[in-house]
């Protein structure tokens, strides 16, 4: 198994990142390197929904965990290997804390963790920080 974590601390309050993060039809205006998404239905366990990288083929991914208003996990099907990327809003000292973990496990894990996972984690921090400004807009909107 192939694990990456990063974690940042903001201000936002869970609630407002929430409401962007389930909203997977939306993802592409925080993920630049994603193409376009078609989703089957809303955000939930067991949604499943098509997402097109830039510069890559569409993947079919599956939502893995939802539970409302902390943790989101989807899961990529990729040829003799899996890849589960969760991300979990955990309050800490008045604060938010915004952890995700990419995980790539199955036959092809040393392939796929050079091939995507650590292209995908690379890019973490500054979708982070997109996720965050897009909350604030959000919150500011309510």
């Amino acid at each position: 198994m192939w694990v990456h974590t990063f974690s940042e601390i903001t201000d936002v309050p869970i609630s407002q990142l929430w409401n962007v993060l389930a909203d997977i039809s939306r993802w592409p205006e925080i993920h630049t390197q994603i193409e376009s998404i078609a989703v089957d239905g809303t955000s939930q366990r067991g949604t499943q929904f098509k997402l097109k990288p830039k510069g890559g083929p569409r993947l079919s991914i599956v939502v893995d965990r939802f539970e409302r208003p902390n943790v989101y996990a989807d899961l990529c099907s990729m040829p003799l290997a899996k890849m589960r990327t969760t991300r979990s809003l955990l309050p800490k000292d008045q604060m938010t804390e915004i952890r995700v973990t990419i995980e790539i496990f199955g036959l092809l894990t040393p392939l796929w963790s050079r091939i995507v996972g650590r292209r995908h984690s690379q890019g973490l921090a500054a979708q982070t920080k997109r996720f965050i400004a897009r909350a604030r807009e959000f919150g500011a909107t309510q």
